[in-house]
């Protein structure tokens, strides 16, 4: 899915949207290197609508996080739950802040505080219908 306007989110971070599904992913996917996820909620509205599907690329593979990736997890008070949200500050790697996109709807690091790095499922790299 892709964001026309990108705008800011009151951290001031903008809030670049998610590639849509490419053959390189595809084939990715296909070779089992990525993750395939479905969005059900509506916390990061307008970039992931529910039904959305992401693909994921493992936390194994991934070198670093940045502030801005769009990133899936296990809820640190509820690990059995996965999310998916944007990286709003990294703290040496090994845990981060996050936040949904739809700040009025989302549950995040505000009510359930840093999500440590052996929570991180991977990053997003990708989106589609």
């Amino acid at each position: 899915m892709s964001i026309q306007s990108q705008s800011l989110g009151s951290s001031g971070l903008s809030l670049s949207p998610v590639p849509k599904l490419s053959l390189w992913r595809l084939l990715q996917w296909l070779a089992g290197r990525l993750r395939r996820y479905r969005i059900e909620g509506d916390s990061m509205v307008p970039t992931l609508k529910p039904g959305d599907e992401v693909l994921v690329k493992p936390h194994r593979y991934v070198r670093s996080y940045q502030e801005g990736d769009c990133v899936c997890f296990y809820r640190p008070d509820k690990p059995g739950l996965l999310c998916v949200k944007r990286i709003q500050q990294v703290f040496d790697q090994s845990s981060f802040e996050v936040m949904g996109d739809n700040k009025v709807r989302s549950t995040d690091s505000r009510h359930f505080g840093r999500v440590p790095v052996n929570y991180m499922l991977g990053r997003v790299l990708c989106s589609f219908p």
